[in-house]
């Protein structure tokens, strides 16, 4: 049996726990969580909203269309061509090549606050094959971490011809030994991404292609992406392509909510990297005949949308690969660089970078804190273009 005071002391630590949660219990009840400017047109969540973007946005090309949606709901209008006099005061939207998505809100003349984003998550890129058999051969898209999407229930998602695809249900995946009878899947140089395959059941490849609504002849565009669904537990979040478009969706929500302001929305696929970039600076210039465009570019900055540890490939430029952040990786420290750095260096303009934490970033389905992408969305709340440290 315990002595008196030991026990008195176990009675009042746990009295003091049970305080210290009741109070901590009522602070969060009482808290104000800052939501999404989509909630004044659709009165859903954040989180709802963003599961819904994350699990519709499967593909740089359906993200355009999921962003241009949104946009529209909020008073944004689509053109085809920047030849149009981008008067004060209008909303203007476009899609280039169907995989990247511009829009500018035109409110002054003076400078512009540019929010970029990429659109292109890393996975299993499908390559074109003869249309035989019952494997698909894929290569690496991006800087993953590969050995996760094996033996995962995997989607497809892309362009295949003139036609957008989404399966949504599962209809492959990427089969492998045990790990104590196959070693070469561990995290090794012995691993080669590059040589793994994809089974899709009973059917036979040129089958697989007629499902989905063209033929194995047609250009294409797909991804393998993991099939399961964004599922929040707590305030945790995981979903596939998190880094990429729930960055994308934070970026989007900040643009919105700075109606008052001159923004321009980039999300880009960073395989067209110096025609996004030409096209933003073909943006200003429309928007500033009257003005003088260099004063316009001095004034103005560009804030990146992707996490703190971002690895990127190196995109090659018209002067060489513009110098950026330098990230050491796990295979032996390859230089990298984060796609804001590339755009605002190539449109010569002061550039911030901005990003919530991802764990397992770059695998076939990765985990952030709610609250973290909360607190990004929100951190814009004045004018975007006052200095930032």
């Amino acid at each position: 049996m315990l002595p008196w005071n030991l026990v008195s002391l176990f009675q009042w630590k746990l009295r003091l726990r049970m305080q210290l949660c009741s109070v901590h219990s009522q602070m969060q009840s009482q808290q104000t969580i800052p939501t999404s400017i989509y909630e004044k047109v659709t009165e859903e969540s954040m989180e709802d909203l963003l599961s819904k973007f994350l699990n519709d946005s499967r593909s740089p090309y359906h993200l355009c269309l999921e962003a241009e949606k949104i946009l529209s709901q909020n008073g944004f209008q689509h053109a085809d061509n920047i030849q149009q006099n981008l008067e004060p005061g209008s909303k203007t939207s476009f899609i280039r090549h169907g995989k990247s998505l511009f829009a500018i809100n035109n409110q002054d003349e003076g400078a512009f606050a540019v929010f970029v984003a990429s659109t292109r998550q890393p996975g299993m890129r499908l390559q074109n094959s003869p249309c035989e058999g019952k494997l698909l051969p894929l290569r690496t898209d991006g800087v993953g971490i590969w050995h996760t999407f094996v033996d995962r229930d995997l989607r497809v998602a892309g362009k295949l011809g003139e036609k957008l695809v989404d399966t949504i249900d599962p209809v492959a995946y990427i089969p492998s030994l045990a790990i104590h009878y196959d070693t070469t899947l561990r995290c090794t140089p012995n691993f080669n991404p590059g040589k793994l395959k994809a089974e899709i059941g009973d059917i036979n490849v040129n089958t697989f292609f007629n499902n989905l609504g063209g033929s194995c002849f047609d250009k294409m565009d797909l991804s393998f992406v993991d099939a399961e669904q964004p599922g929040i537990i707590g305030d945790f979040i995981a979903a596939s392509g998190l880094s990429v478009v729930g960055h994308a969706f934070c970026a989007l929500n900040t643009f919105i909510k700075h109606k008052n302001f001159s923004t321009i929305l980039a999300l880009i696929d960073p395989e067209d990297i110096q025609e996004s970039t030409d096209f933003i600076l073909s943006m200003i210039e429309s928007s500033r005949r009257s003005f003088n465009i260099d004063v316009a570019m001095a004034s103005s900055i560009v804030y990146s949308f992707d996490p703190p540890n971002t690895k990127q490939p190196l995109y090659p430029t018209t002067e060489g690969v513009v110098p950026g952040r330098t990230i050491i990786t796990a295979s032996g420290g390859t230089s990298h660089q984060s796609l804001g750095s590339l755009v605002h260096q190539s449109l010569g303009m002061k550039g911030k970078h901005f990003g919530f934490p991802v764990m397992a970033e770059g695998s076939a389905r990765e985990t952030a804190i709610l609250q973290d992408i909360r607190q990004l969305i929100c951190f814009f709340e004045e004018d975007p273009l006052d200095p930032i440290p």
